[in-house]
Parts: structure tokens; sequence; C-alpha cells
């Protein structure tokens, strides 16, 4: 997420908490945005979604895997044609 797009969605965080605690595409959406505000545990969402049926979800552990105990869930989500 841009620095100019973090700025504006910094007042929505209680909205997107609201809607990513959802299972959808869109509550995905509102999970990503709040991985990259830093309002959420990276490795947790790692750990949940590095699995996940609904390739949304499987973008979300792969953006959120950045220790290096995730690298390969990482590169696995980056070659994910779906994600």
């Amino acid at each position: 997420m841009s620095r100019s797009i973090r700025a504006c969605a910094a007042p929505l965080v209680s909205a997107l908490e609201a809607r990513a605690s959802g299972d959808d595409e869109v509550s995905a959406e509102a999970t990503l945005a709040l991985l990259e505000l830093g309002r959420l545990n990276p490795e947790k969402l790692a750990l949940r979604y590095g699995e996940a049926q609904d390739p949304a979800w499987r973008a979300v552990a792969a953006r959120a895997a950045t220790v290096p105990e995730f690298l390969a869930q990482r590169q696995r989500g980056f070659e994910d044609p779906d994600a």
C-alpha cells in the first residue's frame, strides 16, 4: 500500500476491521490493508491462511510471511497463479 493510501486508510481502521472479520475476497482485501497499516500480526496471518482454499487468503498469507521461517511459504505465494 502506498504512503498516500495509508494516510487515507488510517481513519477507516474500524470499518476495515469490521469488514476483515468475514471470509470472502473483500474481507481478505480489508485484511491486507490492515496488515499494511501494521494493525495485524503477520506471523499469525501467515500461519492461519498459508494453506487456505481461497486464493485471496493465500495472498494474505504470502504478504504476511515476512520472517525467515516463512520464506518458502512466501515464495510459494508469489508463484501461486491464483493468489
